[in-house]
C-alpha cells in the first residue's frame, strides 16, 4: 500500500536581523523522518529554480498534514544533493524509484518546539513547479486551509497582500492556485506585488534608516517611468570580489528579482576574513565562496546572468605568452584577468555586466594615460561585449557622499540593449545621454563646450599594451562617459542633471546620547585634529637631512552637517589624530569622529550591516565598499532592461 502523500513544512528564517517563515510547499511519505536517522529530503528538479540561496536559511521544519495538528522540528540544511549522493554518503536506500532529480538536504533533530495554527502565516513561499499539477490532494488541502482560515480570522485576506509581495515570481504560482480555487482576485493581487514590492525590500529586509528609504523610494518612483519591459523573470547574479555585499543590497533594494546564486570575498595576505565573515552573517553561507579567486575552477561557478563586482585599479598590462604566441598573459594577481578567464571561459558566459571601478581608472597608468581602460574595453569587445561607462559622484545625485568611481555596464552583442546600442550609430550621443542603461539611471548632458570624440583601440591586446597612447601619454582619450562597440569608441565630458531628494550628513548622523564615548575627542588632542586639518606651508626634512618646503590647504573643520560628506577611506577607524577622518561638532560643543554605524549609513547599507566586526575594521570595510545607491538606481533601470 502506497504511503499517503502528504502536504509539507514551514521554516523560520532569520537574514540578518529580519526573522521571517517560508513555507515548503510539496508531498513527502511520512516515514521520512525516521527512516534516515534524522535526514529529511525535498526532491526538486532543474525545472523549480529553488537554489541553495533559498533554502540556506531554514531553521525549522514544518511538517503540515492537513489536519489540526502541526508540528516543527529543528533543521539545519545540508546542501542540494543528487540521488547518487544520499545513496553513497548518507546511507540512503539505493533500490526504490527516484522522487525527483535532485534533493534539498536537511539534518533534523527530534525536538517538538511549537503548534503552528496556519500555513499562511509566512512571508515567502517555495514551491516545486509540478506540485500544483500532480498532487490535486495538495490543491484541495490548500484550499480548504484558505477558506477555513477566512472564516477563523477575517483580516487574513488583507493580511494576504503583503505576504504575496515577498514572494519571486515562481514562488507566486503557488498563491496562483490557491486564489483561483479560493475566492481572493488574482489580478488585484499581481498589482499589488508590482507596487508594493520596493517598500518591502526597503522597509522590511534591508533595515535602512528613514532618510535613505525615503530616497529609495523617490528613486524607484522616478526611474519607473523608464521601465520598458514587464518581465517577472528571475536574474541570477554571480558577484565576485564581494566585500560586505554593496552590489547585492543595490540590487536586491531595486528589485526581488535579482538572486545573487554564487558570490566569492577573499582578502590576501590576511587570516580573519573579516569581509566573508560579514557577508555570511548577513546573506547566509549558501553560494559563499572564500577562496582566492583564482584558484576557483570556472565550471564551479554557476550559470548566471548578470555578473557584478568591484574590481581593484591594478597594472593591468598584458604579453604574449612564451608557450602560445597568440595567447596572452596578465599580471599575476590583477583580478580584472579573473573576471576575464571567467568570461572566456565559461560554456554560457552572463549576458549583462555590472562592474565598479575607481575613478583614475580611465586614466591610468601616469606614463601612457588610458592604456589599462583601453585593455579593459578591448578584452571585453573581444569577448562579445558591448560596453558603457560612466564616472559618477554619488553626491551628484542626492547621495549622502562625495565618492567618484567609474560605473561598466556591459552586454553580449545579442542582447536587445546591445542591439539598441549599434542601431543608430548617428545619433550615439543620444544613446549614451537619454536611452542607454546608466543614461536614465543618472540624467546628465555633454559638458559645455565639450564634444564627442571617436576613435578605435587597434591591435592585439599586448600591442595594446604596448601602443595605446604612447605619443600623447599626458592625456587619457577617454572622458566621464562613453560607449564602445567593437572596439569603436564614443566618448563625451558630463554634466550631471539632478533635481531630487538630496541627502546630508546631518541627516544621517544619530543623537549624541548613543554616541560611546570614546569616539568623542579629547581636548588635550583637539590642537593636534586641528593642525593635520589647517592649512601649510613650512619647512620639513627628510630622515636624510633633506630639507624641503611643505604646502597643502586647510580641510574643513569640523565637516559640514548640511552637505554630503566627504569620501571615507579605509583608515577612517580609530582615535588617533588624521587629516582624512570625518569630525563633526555636537549640539553639545564636543568634537567627534563618526560611529561605524554613520559611516554605513554614508555608503546607504543598512543600519549595523557590519556590526560583528571590530570598530576599527567596520571602518575600513566601509573605506572599501561602495555606496549601494547607485546599484540601486542602476538596478532599477537594468531589470527592465533583460
Amino acid at each position: 500500500m502506497k504511503a499517503k502523500k502528504k502536504e509539507v513544512n514551514s521554516v523560520s528564517r532569520k537574514k540578518c536581523e529580519s526573522a521571517s517563515r517560508i513555507v515548503l510547499v510539496g508531498t513527502y511519505k511520512g516515514d521520512q523522518l525516521t527512516k534516515w536517522r534524522g535526514w529529511y529530503n525535498y526532491p526538486i528538479s532543474d525545472d523549480d529554480k529553488i537554489t541553495e540561496a533559498d533554502a540556506a536559511p531554514i531553521t525549522e521544519l514544518w511538517l503540515f498534514n492537513g489536519a489540526k495538528e502541526q508540528r516543527t522540528y529543528k533543521a539545519e540544511f545540508v546542501g542540494i544533493k543528487t540521488r547518487q549522493e544520499l545513496v553513497g554518503e548518507y546511507g540512503y536506500p539505493a533500490k526504490g524509484k527516484p522522487h525527483g532529480d535532485k534533493y534539498l538536504l536537511f539534518k533534523t533533530e527530534f525536538k517538538y518546539l511549537h503548534k503552528l495554527d496556519n500555513p499562511l502565516d509566512c512571508e515567502r513561499v517555495i514551491v516545486r513547479a509540478a506540485d500544483f499539477a500532480t498532487a490535486p490532494k495538495v490543491r484541495k488541502q490548500l484550499k480548504k486551509y484558505l477558506e477555513s482560515s477566512d472564516r477563523k480570522d477575517p483580516d487574513l485576506s488583507k493580511r494576504l497582500p503583503s505576504i504575496v509581495t515577498q514572494l519571486r515570481p515562481e514562488q507566486l504560482r503557488v498563491c496562483e492556485a490557491a486564489y483561483q480555487l479560493s475566492f481572493w482576485d488574482l489580478p488585484q493581487m499581481r498589482t499589488v506585488l508590482t507596487k508594493e514590492n520596493n517598500e518591502r525590500i526597503i522597509n522590511q529586509e534591508q533595515k535602512v534608516c528613514a532618510p535613505i528609504a525615503e530616497y529609495s523610494r523617490a528613486a524607484a518612483a522616478q526611474l519607473r517611468d523608464a521601465a520598458v519591459n514587464e518581465s517577472d523573470a528571475p536574474i541570477r547574479v554571480v558577484e565576485l570580489f564581494a566585500g560586505v555585499g554593496g552590489f547585492r543590497i543595490g540590487l536586491e533594494r531595486a528589485s526581488n528579482r535579482f538572486e545573487t546564486v554564487w558570490n566569492n570575498q577573499w582578502e590576501p595576505a590576511t587570516k580573519r576574513q573579516d569581509a566573508s565573515i560579514v557577508y555570511q552573517d548577513c546573506f547566509g553561507i549558501a553560494g559563499h565562496s572564500n577562496n582566492d579567486i583564482s584558484t576557483v575552477p570556472v565550471a564551479q561557478i554557476p550559470q548566471a546572468d548578470l555578473l557584478v563586482g568591484g574590481f581593484p585599479c591594478q597594472d593591468y598590462s598584458v604579453a604574449t605568452t612564451l608557450k602560445n604566441s597568440g595567447g596572452i598573459e596578465g599580471k599575476k594577481g590583477v583580478l580584472w584577468w579573473q573576471i576575464h578567464r571567467i568570461l572566456r571561459d565559461s560554456k554560457n558566459p552572463p549576458p549583462y555586466l555590472f562592474l565598479e571601478n575607481v575613478d583614475r581608472l580611465l586614466k591610468s597608468p601616469a606614463s601612457q594615460r588610458g592604456r589599462d581602460f583601453a585593455i579593459i574595453l578591448a578584452s571585453l569587445s573581444d569577448l562579445g561585449y558591448v560596453v558603457e561607462w560612466r564616472v559618477i559622484n554619488a553626491a551628484d545625485y542626492g547621495m549622502p557622499q562625495r565618492r567618484r568611481r567609474t560605473y561598466i555596464v556591459a552586454y553580449r552583442k545579442n542582447t536587445a540593449i546591445a542591439k539598441e546600442a549599434t542601431a543608430g550609430k548617428d545619433n550615439t550621443a543620444d544613446w549614451i545621454f537619454q536611452n542607454s542603461v546608466i543614461g536614465k539611471a543618472f540624467a546628465a548632458r555633454p559638458k559645455e563646450g565639450s564634444s564627442l570624440s571617436e576613435f578605435n583601440i587597434q591591435g592585439t591586446l599586448p600591442e595594446v599594451t604596448q601602443k595605446f597612447n604612447k605619443d600623447a601619454a599626458k592625456t587619457s582619450p577617454f572622458k566621464d562617459a562613453g560607449l564602445m562597440v567593437a572596439r569603436h569608441v564614443w566618448t563625451q565630458e558630463v554634466s550631471p542633471v539632478y533635481e531630487g531628494t538630496r541627502l546630508t550628513l546631518g541627516q544621517l548622523v544619530v543623537d549624541e546620547s548613543e554616541v560611546p564615548e570614546e569616539f568623542f575627542i579629547d581636548e588635550k588632542a583637539l590642537e593636534e585634529w586641528k593642525y593635520l586639518k589647517g592649512p601649510k606651508s613650512e619647512m620639513r626634512k627628510t630622515p636624510e637631512g633633506f630639507e624641503y618646503h611643505y604646502s597643502e590647504g586647510g580641510m574643513a573643520f569640523p565637516d559640514s552637517l548640511d552637505k554630503p560628506s566627504r569620501t571615507i577611506i579605509t583608515g577612517e577607524g580609530g582615535p588617533s589624530p588624521s587629516r582624512f577622518k570625518h569630525v563633526i561638532l555636537t549640539p553639545s560643543g564636543r568634537y567627534r569622529r563618526l560611529i561605524p554605524l554613520e559611516l554605513e549609513r554614508l555608503n546607504m547599507f543598512p543600519d549595523n550591516h557590519t556590526q560583528n566586526a571590530s570598530d576599527g575594521k567596520r571602518a575600513f570595510l566601509m573605506g572599501n565598499a561602495l555606496v549601494t545607491g547607485i546599484v540601486e538606481r542602476i538596478g532599477l533601470v537594468l531589470k527592465e532592461r533583460m
